[in-house]
């Protein structure tokens, strides 16, 4: 269960790439052209009734029970065909929409860069062979996953792209580990919405690439939490 991809192979692939294919195409990335364009994948949408499922590529035999006109119907995709939940089309879902398609290219992108596929046997019978198997088999998956989506970042933040936000927005401001004012939390949104991202994964991935000025969280209470500042202004009933 080992992978001989490193996650600055990742970053660098990753980055690499969409460059490559945004070159002259502006900041945000277009990770559905990306997608259908350079990898030569079917998008599709379906309204698929368990909303944990989030996105799969279909293998041509899987059937997922999709709703149309009210009605549940088990369906097979064509093999290779990117399906989405159509859920994920909403206007308040479209940072969630974008990762997670980012997400499935990414395991695409690491399938071609893994030099092994190790898939665990499956025909042991004993108890706690297979105890043992459940547990490697999800802390693989675990990694996977993990490993998905640094790609997914990699591919929807770019370093470069990250750096020309900083250039057109400022260096954000981290009080302690975890507090911002309000300006600075602004700053962050409008840096996610620049690349069509969460404000979440916008800020991990600032942290991340240490793209943050880092200050006491006292200097934050000195400043932001002095109540004594408009005593004189309260109005009290």
């Amino acid at each position: 269960m080992k992978t001989l991809i490193s996650m600055s192979e990742i970053e660098e692939v990753g980055e690499g790439m969409m460059n490559e294919y945004m070159k002259g195409r502006g900041l945000c990335c277009d990770i559905e052209g990306f997608i259908t364009e350079r990898l030569g994948m079917r998008i599709e949408y379906a309204d698929i009734a368990d909303r944990n499922i989030m996105a799969f590529i279909s293998d041509g035999r899987y059937r997922v029970e999709t709703v149309r006109g009210g009605r549940k119907k088990k369906r097979i995709f064509r093999k290779g065909t990117l399906v989405v939940n159509g859920y994920l089309l909403r206007n308040d879902m479209s940072g969630q929409r974008r990762f997670t398609l980012a997400h499935e290219a990414a395991h695409v992108l690491i399938g071609r860069m893994s030099a092994c596929d190790a898939e665990p046997v499956s025909d042991r019978t004993d108890d706690a062979a297979d105890k043992g198997y459940a547990t490697e088999r999800s802390e693989f998956t675990a990694i996977v996953e993990r490993t998905a989506d640094r790609m997914a970042t990699a591919l929807l933040m770019p370093k470069g792209k990250m750096r020309e936000l900083i250039r057109r927005y400022g260096t954000p401001v981290i009080y302690g580990k975890s507090t911002f004012k309000r300006s600075d939390k602004i700053r962050i949104q409008e840096m996610a919405d620049a690349l069509g991202v969460t404000f979440t994964a916008m800020k991990l991935r600032l942290e991340g690439l240490d793209m943050m000025e880092h200050r006491d969280i006292r200097e934050y209470i000195r400043e932001e939490m002095d109540f004594s500042k408009d005593a004189g202004k309260r109005q009290y009933i």
